[in-house]
């Protein structure tokens, strides 16, 4: 009953969602074969051209008819044509898509790595140095914002020290080291952030977990803390710590969009920026299709996961 639950759950979100992709564009005040067709910033613009977009791309039939058109395409790999570059959206969106995958995995993966090695260091140290150097930096990375901490660490990683390049891509296949060395300021200035709340839901879940009277069991027992820690504490806070992880790869995809403009990388994020400044119309609604249906088929899975390893949620 469950599965069926959330299969038809998932199937009415994802209606809902292309509904309101394909209608939000569509209200807005402007025409977008008009401004398709403009020549110089909408004064003016070709007649025939107009014509002929709006008879290829069905924006002079009803609404209706332009969405069972436009939902039959999507199914096929028919997303249509960009009006900038004249290449297919699908294959623009995907390949970009896929770029930006790379980029939120890193991203997610060393600010969940550096996130939980922080936290545990600050349950387990005695040093205030550490403490309050951890603490200042997790500081830092919640208060400056990714565009300024991006423009700093290109300051200073390169055009001061001239150890990473600022700018570009280049495939992992081509070069690993040139890709490892082209991710490292996207992949810091993106999850940055992000490691400071994994670090704060790790030491708050800890210092909870070690005020439980089976944790003054375990000691009185004389088992040693740090073992305590990470075979009995740490556990329970994994739940906490993967839905949070969730909630953080689905907002990391918010962030690309100004880290790849600062740092120029050829993800969906900078395509869509390009494609609201071009008027590229079909790009833009492709594009918030894809990260919509993304956050919605991770959310989906996560709640998958969560019934499948805590029992509790078994329970109806």
């Amino acid at each position: 009953m469950y599965w069926a639950k959330k299969l038809f759950s998932f199937v009415l979100t994802s209606f809902l969602i292309s509904v309101i992709v394909f209608a939000f564009l569509r209200i807005l005040p402007s025409d977008p074969a008009y401004l398709i067709a403009s020549v110089d910033e909408g004064s003016h613009f070709d007649q025939e051209v107009y014509e002929f977009i709006q008879t290829k791309y069905h924006f002079n039939k009803p609404l209706l008819e332009q969405y069972i058109y436009w939902v039959k395409g999507l199914f096929v790999g028919n997303w249509g044509v960009s009006f900038y570059t004249g290449q297919k959206v699908f294959d623009q969106l995907f390949s970009s898509f896929g770029y930006s995958l790379q980029l939120v995995f890193l991203a997610w993966l060393f600010s969940l790595i550096t996130g939980l090695f922080c936290g545990f260091l600050l349950v387990i140290t005695n040093s205030n140095l550490i403490k309050f150097l951890i603490s200042t930096l997790g500081f830092l990375g919640l208060a400056i914002p990714n565009f300024l901490m991006g423009v700093i660490l290109a300051l200073i990683f390169g055009s001061i020290l001239g150890w990473l390049p600022v700018a570009g891509y280049r495939d992992f296949f081509e070069g690993p080291m040139d890709w490892f060395k082209y991710m490292i300021l996207p992949v810091l200035v993106l999850g940055s952030s992000y490691t400071a709340y994994i670090m704060q839901e790790i030491y708050s879940g800890l210092t909870e977990q070690l005020g439980k009277n089976y944790v003054q069991l375990a000691r009185i027992k004389g088992i040693n803390r740090i073992t305590v820690i990470l075979k009995h504490c740490f556990p329970n806070v994994l739940i906490q710590l993967g839905a949070l992880s969730s909630v953080q790869l689905s907002v990391l995809i918010g962030g690309t969009f100004i880290v790849e403009e600062i740092f120029v990388l050829p993800g969906l994020g900078r395509l869509m920026i390009e494609a609201v400044k071009t008027n590229d119309y079909m790009v833009l609604q492709g594009g918030i299709l894809i990260i919509a249906m993304f956050v919605l088929l991770l959310n989906t899975l996560v709640d998958f996961l969560f019934k499948y390893f805590d029992p509790r949620l078994r329970i109806d």
